[in-house]
């Protein structure tokens, strides 16, 4: 029996300004979690809402989820999580990386 370490990560809809992302972006989402990964699944959207510095920010996201074969894939999977992070002009994506939660930021 083959196991897996089950990844997830949430992908705002649009960016910091409220600029919503075409299908071109969307695509590139797919293609690259095909080649780096053998695949992925988009298991629809969510809504989420948090407090940051006082502000209360609300947004809908698409979850999608990976399967990664070795937990060696993981430094693949961070890099491609950074190239998403930077690709959807985000600060930080939310993730879950066999069940645990973490909040990815990058300097890139």
């Amino acid at each position: 029996m083959l196991s897996l370490v089950r990844t997830t990560v949430l992908i705002p809809i649009a960016d910091n300004q409220g600029i919503v992302f075409d299908a071109e972006t969307w695509a590139w989402v797919l293609a690259e979690g095909l080649r780096l990964f053998g695949g992925l699944t988009f298991e629809g959207s969510v809504t989420g809402q948090w407090i940051e510095d006082g502000t209360i920010y609300a947004d809908e996201s698409r979850r999608y989820t990976i399967s990664l074969t070795s937990w060696e894939q993981m430094p693949q999977w961070l890099a491609f999580i950074q190239a998403l992070r930077v690709q959807f002009r985000q600060v930080a994506l939310y993730g879950e990386v066999a069940g645990i939660p973490e909040i990815f930021r990058g300097t890139g």
